[in-house]
C-alpha cells in the first residue's frame, strides 16, 4: 500500500470506530456489534502491522487490546483498542511509521551509495555504476517487498511497471526509473561505453532520492 492509501485506511477505520460500545455493559453487547467489533478490531490490527511492522510496540499493544477481550469482555478491549489505534494514527500521520526492516535497509543501501559516490568522486565511472546498479534493483525490490508485492520471477522493468500501477513511484520517479533500467542493464553486462559518468551520478541520486521517501 502506498502512503496516501495507508492514510486514507485510518480515517475510514477512524470513522468507523465503535467507541459508543466501550460504554455499555457486557450484557448490552449485540451480537452484531461483536461481529462488527471482531471485523474492525482485524482490520486496525493489520493496518497498524503493515505501517509499523509486526515487530513494533503499536502493534504488540494492539494485540493485547484486542485480546483482553477474552478476560474483560468487549466493551473494554473496544475501548483499549480504539485508544491504540488513535496512537498509531497520529504517529503515522506525523511520519513516525519507519519501521526496523525499513531502517535498516535505509542503512544498507545508503552505505552502497557512499561506496558508488566515493568511486565515481575518484574516477572509477565503471565501478560506481556496478555499485549504483545494485543499490537502484534492491532498493526497489525491498519497497515492494515492504508494500507486500509479489516479486518473484519479474524483470528490473516489470518491477518498475508494477511499482507505478500501484503508485509507489508516481509521477516524473516512474519515468525515471524505467529510464535507469537501461543504465543498470548496461552496468550489469559490462557495457561499459554506453554508461557516462553524469549518469552514474544520476542515477545515485535517484536511488538517495527513493530511500528518503521509501526506506
Amino acid at each position: 500500500m502506498a502512503k496516501d492509501e495507508i492514510t486514507q485506511r485510518y480515517a475510514e477505520l477512524a470513522q468507523k470506530m465503535l467507541t459508543p460500545l466501550s460504554h455499555k455493559d457486557m450484557a448490552e453487547v449485540t451480537p452484531l456489534e461483536r461481529t462488527f467489533w471482531k471485523q474492525w478490531a482485524a482490520n486496525a490490527l493489520n493496518l497498524i502491522g503493515i505501517s509499523f511492522g509486526r515487530d513494533s510496540t503499536l502493534y504488540s499493544e494492539m494485540g493485547k487490546a484486542i485480546a483482553s477481550e477474552i478476560t474483560d469482555g468487549v466493551p473494554w478491549a473496544c475501548g483499549a483498542a480504539t485508544g491504540v489505534f488513535a496512537a498509531a494514527r497520529d504517529d503515522y500521520n506525523r511520519g513516525f511509521a519507519t519501521t526496523l526492516d525499513q531502517r535498516i535497509s535505509g542503512e544498507i543501501f545508503g552505505d552502497l551509495l557512499n561506496s558508488a559516490n566515493v568511486a565515481l568522486q575518484q574516477g572509477y565511472k565503471d565501478s560506481a555504476a556496478v555499485l549504483a546498479a545494485a543499490a537502484f534493483e534492491d532498493s526497489l525490490k525491498k519497497i515492494a517487498i515492504l508494500h507486500g508485492l509479489e516479486i518473484s520471477g519479474k524483470e528490473l522493468q516489470d518491477l518498475v511497471n508494477l511499482l507505478k500501477a500501484q503508485q509507489i513511484l508516481t509521477g516524473a520517479s516512474g519515468k525515471i526509473a524505467g529510464d535507469f533500467v537501461k543504465t543498470r542493464n548496461a552496468a550489469m553486462h559490462a557495457e561499459w561505453n554506453k554508461i557516462t559518468a553524469t549518469e552514474v551520478g544520476g542515477l545515485i541520486g535517484f536511488v538517495q532520492q527513493v530511500i528518503v521517501q521509501h526506506l
